[in-house]
């Protein structure tokens, strides 16, 4: 979301901001993908080689400058793309930054709703991992809204039998989770929210264009 460049400061919002003005113009809710991206080969060079009070500044301001740029835009936000696989920020400050980057993005738009994403799930190779994620980022009060499991299958196995656990519901000091719903014929995203009141209810995911 917003092109990142090699320099600091250098952010580029025009594919984006046209592709919302189409989607509004033809009734298309949009979701963001995404406000972060922590894999290490994904976290700009520039970031990286900041000081760590001046790292800090520059993550909240990217936080909190997407979500009050684009307030009310999208329904939805993938708050830091595949965590489960890698996560630059919380291996640099720890699981509170990761709740703290959270908390950025509400401040400029305290009714963001941020999903979770990740691959290798659907195949059931590693769901239980994933399980174990979300409960984890739940139980240290990252304000999660809703999980998403991509398409991305990355493998040649589909493992039926670990896919059968999805239909256990989740438990977490934060949110009893219901079972992730089958994911839509139209779309390879299925998303459920995590959060939705006393108890957590399943959405199936619609096709929706990715900016």
């Amino acid at each position: 979301m917003g092109r990142h460049g090699t320099q600091k400061g250098a952010v580029n919002y025009t594919t984006l901001d046209n592709i919302l003005a189409w989607a509004r113009q033809k009734g298309i809710a949009m979701r963001g993908h995404c406000i972060f991206w922590g894999v290490p080969n994904h976290v700009q060079d520039w970031l990286k080689a900041l000081s760590d009070p001046e790292f800090k500044i520059a993550v909240a301001q990217r936080g909190r400058s997407i979500a009050a740029r684009y307030r009310d835009q999208f329904v939805e936000y993938d708050f830091n793309n595949e965590m489960m696989h890698a996560n630059y920020y919380e291996q640099r400050f720890g699981l509170e930054f990761t709740r703290q980057m959270a908390l950025w993005v509400k401040d400029g738009d305290p009714n963001a709703r941020l999903f979770v994403n990740d691959y290798d799930v659907l195949t059931g190779n590693r769901l239980a991992d994933y399980v174990k994620h979300i409960q984890r980022l739940l139980d240290a009060g990252v304000p999660i809204s809703g999980i998403g499991a991509q398409g991305h299958l990355h493998g040649d196995s589909f493992d039926a039998a670990a896919l059968q656990n999805a239909s256990i519901p989740w438990h977490s000091s934060s949110c009893p989770f219901a079972s992730p719903s089958s994911t839509s014929p139209a779309s390879t995203r299925n998303t459920t929210p995590a959060t939705a009141g006393p108890r957590c209810r399943q959405r199936k995911s619609r096709p929706r264009p990715r900016p």
